[in-house]
């Protein structure tokens, strides 16, 4: 199989689960939850430890709340974003099947996976309208777009190519 239907595989299941599962929200022991954070709103922007993470199905016996969520036998599994003021989710998209691989965008347009989560893979997913998502890398301030024979490049500018469904 081709590396752009598995990432367009890999993105259409974690927007369904994380859209069946109705965003609920894990917090790792130690930090605000958000009740805490609507309080404080500077409390949870300042770190990066609450964006998406995985585990992979031989550490479900861990006490990890990750390890219990999502469908272990589908080799594909993500918690929640961080949400933005805005309205955004925040965070990675990683592909535990295969050797693994995480979703990253670069400046010059390319898209490919690494095995090391990096400031390449933080990705920002917004609502375009009901149904439709765009994705967007931090980093790089590029879309993720999707030409008409299913390769993935980065636009510099939001286009019909750039918007996937849920």
């Amino acid at each position: 199989m081709s590396l752009s239907f598995l990432l367009l595989l890999l993105l259409s299941h974690l927007i369904l689960s994380a859209w069946a599962r109705g965003e609920k929200r894990l917090v790792p022991k130690g930090q605000p939850g958000p009740a805490a954070t609507a309080r404080n709103p500077g409390g949870a922007s300042s770190s990066w430890s609450s964006r998406s993470t995985t585990s992979s199905s031989s550490s479900s016996a861990s006490s990890s709340p990750a390890a219990s969520l999502g469908s272990q036998g589908s080799g594909l599994e993500q918690t929640s974003f961080q949400w933005s003021p805005s309205g955004r989710r925040t965070g990675s998209l990683y592909c535990r099947v295969g050797i693994g691989f995480h979703l990253q965008i670069y400046p010059d347009g390319k898209v490919n996976g690494s095995h090391e989560a990096n400031m390449l893979s933080i990705l920002e997913i917004f609502a375009v309208s009901q149904g439709i998502v765009g994705i967007r890398g931090v980093f790089s301030n590029k879309f993720l777009a999707m030409s008409k024979k299913g390769k993935l490049h980065a636009s510099a500018r939001f286009t019909d190519d750039c918007k996937f469904r849920e």
